[in-house]
């Protein structure tokens, strides 16, 4: 995790004040990827990878915010019109005029933040932006947002001000995130419930290929539009149905011929990873490690083929962990088009696969591999520093 007596430090040389400190991670998802936007189920948990946040109370008329992985400082007044354009600003800039639309005064403030939560490798680094933000400004200024109103903002910060049309998947599993967790959650509710998990025998491997994506100039939009349109469809007739969460495959099976071929592909994969994740999470309360892992690999081949979010060097890193003997399960993680992969790897293998996956990538794609050894830890939260 990140060191927070090095932000703390950051901090303090920068503002000269005594800051609080808020620790907000990044999440990995087990099984259940493109389901949280369509009301699906999810099996996400919050990691020890975390960007950490340093506040205090400032004195200017306007906020300023540092961003040490960046090596940046924005400084943010809402009586300005003009939105940030750098990515990360964009997510400040949100959040403060959400906050003011929803009548909560904050008044002006400094913050530092950085951490070892890689950008654009689909772990949640944005909601973890936006929610670490949020958190940190309900204690500083007594908002009294309760977890899920700021999880709630975090999602409208990514639809209004990031282009992005996700679900809550992300923003919760960073605020409700627990330690040793993997959570099961209905996104049409938001109930879930925690699954702990004993990895005596496995361990969680993230290898991140380096391709980098952009949410916005990215499909994923398109790809929801795409299933909503089936669904606006069927609704002509099935007056009933309120999201893909209600079609089953027998529907769409008896509806095909009327049914756009793209869009009945995404939409039967959405159908299958949601029967996936309920599957797996029995699986893992049972410690069947490697039927999950077998729910991973099925889970990718559809994103590849159905979903069609993932690419090259992701499709490469599967099979190899498919073939590689000691790792029960991979698949892509995040919305795709790059990132990485999330392997549930036998801990009797210890580095070997780690080292073979570096080696093989370098061959094929020339250029390195990184691995990132994850574990599960807790949610957004204050921290000593």
């Amino acid at each position: 995790m990140t060191d927070a007596a090095v932000i703390r430090k950051c901090f303090v040389e920068r503002f000269d004040a005594i800051p609080s400190l808020v620790r907000s991670p990044g999440r990995i998802n087990l099984i259940g990827e493109h389901t949280d936007y369509h009301e699906g189920f999810v099996l996400p948990a919050a990691i020890d990878r975390d960007l950490v946040f340093a506040f205090a109370p400032s004195e200017n008329e306007s906020s300023t915010v540092a961003a040490l992985d960046y090596d940046e400082a924005a400084v943010f007044d809402l009586r300005r019109e003009k939105l940030p354009e750098k990515s990360w600003q964009k997510y400040v800039a949100g959040a403060l005029a959400l906050l003011r639309k929803n009548g909560h005064v904050v008044p002006s403030f400094d913050c530092v933040f950085g951490g070892d939560l890689p950008s654009g490798a689909g772990l949640a680094s944005s909601a973890a932006l936006t929610a670490g933000l949020l958190f940190g400004l309900n204690h500083l200024f007594g908002l009294r947002l309760a977890p899920l109103s700021m999880a709630r903002l975090a999602q409208q910060v990514e639809h209004d001000y990031a282009g992005v049309q996700c679900g809550l998947m992300d923003p919760v599993a960073n605020l409700f995130g627990k330690e040793g967790c993997f959570i099961k959650m209905d996104c049409r509710t938001v109930q879930h419930g925690f699954i702990p998990v004993h990895l005596k025998e496995t361990r969680l491997l993230l290898l991140d290929t380096g391709v980098r994506h952009t949410l916005g100039d990215s499909q994923y939009n398109q790809r929801r539009a795409q299933c909503e349109a089936v669904v606006g469809q069927l609704r002509k007739t099935y007056t009933t149905l309120k999201s893909l969460r209600d079609v089953s495959e027998e529907l769409l099976e008896r509806h095909k011929r009327e049914l756009d071929s793209t869009g009945l592909q995404r939409c039967s994969y959405v159908i299958d990873e949601n029967r996936r994740v309920v599957e797996g999470a029995s699986l893992l309360r049972e410690h069947k490690f490697a039927a999950v892992g077998e729910k991973m690999f099925e889970s990718h081949a559809g994103l590849r083929d159905q979903y069609q979010v993932s690419c090259p060097e992701l499709d490469f890193l599967v099979e190899l962990a498919r073939n590689y003997d000691g790792v029960l399960g991979a698949r892509m993680m995040g919305a795709g088009f790059g990132g990485c992969t999330i392997n549930l790897v036998g801990k009797n293998i210890g580095s070997d696969f780690e080292a073979a996956a570096q080696a093989q990538y370098r061959e094929k794609f020339k250029r390195d591999l990184q691995s990132l050894p994850v574990e599960i830890k807790g949610g957004t939260a204050r921290v000593a520093g």
